[in-house]
């Protein structure tokens, strides 16, 4: 509920400045990004050299785009520190729901999985 960091400034110039800090979304949506297709990468593929580019980049990228709403006065460092571990979190899950969706072994037991609105009911046939 604490106002951003440059909401005095905000005031001073006459802009809306009434927004509260919450965590990033920038900061979130870029450490999502990087989480997923890190793991995405690690499990596809085999090229040592892709395996430790890739994720560096990514994850540099998304530090960056953290920092820098630090430095731009829109959050402080635990609203970027907490959608960075929201972001991680959430790239994570869908990751682990991807993967088990495109799971190629065949089961012998009917089963619910998740599917995008709902549960889906699957049975071998």
């Amino acid at each position: 509920g604490r106002h951003r960091p440059n909401y005095d400034a905000a005031q001073r110039q006459g802009v809306e400045g009434n927004s509260k800090s919450f965590y990033s979304g920038h900061s979130s949506n870029s450490f999502m990004a990087a989480t997923y297709l890190s793991l995405y990468t690690l499990h596809s593929t085999e090229n040592r050299f892709w395996r430790l580019t890739l994720p560096t980049l990514l994850y540099s990228g998304a530090t960056y785009t953290a920092w820098s709403r630090v430095a731009d006065h829109r959050h402080y460092p635990s609203d970027v520190i907490v959608g960075a571990v929201a972001g991680s979190a959430v790239g994570i899950l869908v990751f682990r729901w991807y993967d088990g969706m495109q799971s190629t072994k065949t089961e012998s037991v009917a089963r619910l999985v998740p599917y995008p609105g709902g549960i889906m009911f699957t049975t071998p046939i």
